[in-house]
C-alpha cells in the first residue's frame, strides 16, 4: 500500500511543531498550500500523482502476489 503522504501534492506534510505552533495561531499564518499558476496545471498535476499512486499500488500488489507460494 502506498504510504499517505504521497496521496496529495497540495497539502503539505504535517510536523507535530507545526501542530503545536497551529495552537496560539489565531489567524491562521501557518497554513500553507502548494499552488500552481492555472487551473488546468493543477488538475494535470493532480491526475499525474493520482495515476503515480495506483502504478505503485499495481507494482506492489504485482510484487505481493508473485511472492506468494502457488
Amino acid at each position: 500500500m502506498t504510504d499517505i503522504s504521497n496521496s496529495s501534492s497540495l497539502y503539505q506534510i504535517p510536523s507535530a511543531l507545526k501542530g503545536a505552533a497551529r495552537i496560539v495561531s489565531i489567524f491562521g499564518r501557518l497554513d500553507e498550500y502548494r499552488t500552481s499558476p492555472t487551473k488546468e496545471e493543477a488538475d494535470t498535476n493532480a491526475i499525474h500523482k493520482d495515476w503515480e499512486i495506483v502504478g505503485e499500488d499495481i507494482a506492489s500488489a504485482t510484487q505481493q502476489y508473485d511472492s506468494t507460494e502457488r
